[in-house]
């Protein structure tokens, strides 16, 4: 998505000290995670990680003390002597503590509770003799039981959590629209202001993109994540002292997860998200509100480079300023809320110099909903979710009635249920600064918000805030908006647009009031497209042969 804000005066970022804060290590903790949201440096409503085994020294001793597990009726002590041998007792109820002793000089197996009695066993192999009870040779020992349950639970960080919204065989990438501040937006280098035809980013494949105010990401064919435009704010996550290399795409450098791999992406203003596969979300960049940069962090700093702010997340969605997550069937949302667009915050407490300041917006926390979520959208100042009974709720800003809610404050602050989207089979929604575009399961699009400047695509003079389906539109495929339009993809991949024009005419913008085709076919000819994404100011497509 994308948003509209001031054209930052271009800079070039210098090398300084990483803070704590800016560090981009993955906590050693993070590695074991049993399903719900961890804490992260701060980040609140998250999982505690499961109790290790408690060792303690009882007359020169090691007595490792393993809890009960589910199913597991009896406590277990294993005492580690300085011989290395190990007595193991069951304590039962009615019943002698003779008749479950084990005599020390014939056990199963020695345990060592260290690295150095590891070694030292290894240096001085010893042949135990093999324990005779029948019972312990036809089941597993309890401490490999608990052992076994642990690595579970560890191995848990690996699973493919997160959706993947890659396409399987990689594209190129076609651009077409301004560089309002010469920012780099297109990839192409520093003299680059305007592409009139859709020009190709030559030397790259990608299989995912999307497109932010003034930066863009992509992923390549060999899974790396590129980033180019606009980087003031540290929205690219990457060093770009040297000059001009904000102005191609360079490479941006993730912390290495084992087996993990960059399922999705989204970019706003001033920020930027990556979803990995194993449900680990990493951002990075600023946002803002009215009175300008909040940071990233509640202390106001921006995050340079990525950072892990949450995990066991399914889904992710950038507006201009604020960030959304799905995991588990709830959201969590982040960023700027001063239009309502967190869906969590009341409008006394939505400004950074409320009482509870920026602690409460720069940090993940848990929409109040009551009810399970099946899809999150963000965009600009709005926000929609999508239950599992296929109502939708939204909030966030709502001056033209671009939220579909029957509420006709210009803010919603809270999730409010949608009558009329949720009477549509929604596939996709898409928003500008005062406008929204849907895309429904049968390929119709309708439109709701400001009419003005051919936002809607139709000849009307009102405000809608019921949807409006376009009924002039073929079947279509892919919906996107910029800050003031929208383009759709129809099926047979002509690429078709409404609202203000990325062109000039005597100094003034073009209009288009109707859905309107764009460029040459033959640009696109025998090629299909897979992705759509715009900035404020220029679409970007993926397309296949």
């Amino acid at each position: 998505m994308a948003g509209k804000k001031k054209a930052p005066t271009k800079a070039v970022a210098k090398n300084t000290t990483k803070t704590n804060a800016e560090q981009t290590d993955v906590p050693s903790d993070v590695t074991e995670l049993n399903g719900e949201p961890i804490e992260v440096n701060g980040i609140t409503g998250v999982e505690e990680l499961a109790e290790p085994d408690v060792i303690s020294k009882t007359n020169g001793k090691q007595v490792v003390k393993t809890k009960k597990s589910k199913g597991q009726k009896n406590n277990v002590e294993v005492e580690v002597s300085d011989d290395k041998l190990v007595t193991v007792k069951s304590k039962r109820n009615n019943q002698s503590n003779g008749d479950e002793k084990q005599s020390t000089s014939n056990p199963k197996k020695s345990i060592s509770t260290n690295g150095t009695a590891r070694t030292k066993r290894k240096q001085e192999p010893e042949n135990l003799p093999q324990s005779t009870s029948s019972k312990r040779s036809k089941r597993k020992s309890l401490e490999e039981q608990a052992i076994e349950v642990k690595r579970k639970k560890t191995e848990k960080t690996s699973d493919k959590i997160a959706i993947d919204n890659r396409i399987e065989t990689p594209g190129i990438m076609m651009i077409k629209g301004r560089d309002i501040v010469i920012a780099g937006l297109f990839g192409l280098g520093p003299d680059r202001e305007q592409l009139t035809n859709l020009t190709e980013l030559k030397n790259y494949k990608f299989k995912l993109i999307a497109a932010g105010s003034m930066h863009v990401l992509g992923v390549t064919e060999d899974g790396k994540l590129m980033s180019w435009g606009c980087n003031d704010e540290g929205a690219l996550g990457r060093d770009t002292s040297v000059e001009d290399s904000e102005t191609r795409p360079g490479v941006v450098q993730i912390p290495e997860e084992e087996g993990a791999e960059i399922y999705s992406i989204s970019a706003g203003g001033s920020h930027s998200a990556i979803l990995l596969s194993n449900g680990n979300v990493y951002s990075w960049g600023t946002f803002r509100d009215k009175n300008g940069d909040m940071g990233f962090h509640p202390d106001g700093k921006k995050q340079l480079t990525p950072k892990l702010i949450m995990s066991n997340v399914k889904k992710i969605a950038s507006g201009i300023n604020h960030l959304v997550m799905l995991s588990k069937n709830k959201v969590y949302t982040m960023g700027c809320g001063d239009e309502g667009q967190l869906g969590r915050i009341c409008q006394r407490h939505s400004n950074r110099d409320s009482r509870v300041g920026k602690q409460l917006l720069l940090n993940p926390q848990l929409l109040n909903l009551r009810k399970k979520v099946d899809d999150i959208w963000a965009n600009y100042d709005t926000t929609f979710l999508r239950l599992s009974d296929s109502s939708i709720y939204s909030f966030g800003l709502n001056a033209h009635g671009q939220l579909g809610v029957e509420n006709d404050d210009k803010c919603v602050y809270f999730p409010q249920m949608s009558e009329s989207l949720s009477r549509l089979k929604i596939k996709s929604i898409s928003a500008g600064t005062q406008h929204v575009t849907l895309l429904d399961e049968q390929g119709a699009v309708y439109v709701l918000g400001d009419y003005k400047d051919g936002r809607l695509g139709m000849d009307i003079a009102e405000n809608q805030k019921v949807p409006k389906v376009l009924s002039s539109l073929p079947q279509i495929k892919l919906a996107t908006c910029g800050s003031d339009n929208s383009f759709v993809v129809t099926e047979n991949n002509k690429l078709m647009a409404w609202g203000i024009g990325f062109e000039e005419k005597d100094d003034n913008d073009v209009i288009y009031y109707i859905p309107t085709d764009v460029d040459a076919a033959n640009r696109i000819d025998q090629k299909t497209i897979v992705q759509a994404t715009s900035s404020d100011s220029a679409v970007f497509l993926l397309l296949q042969d």
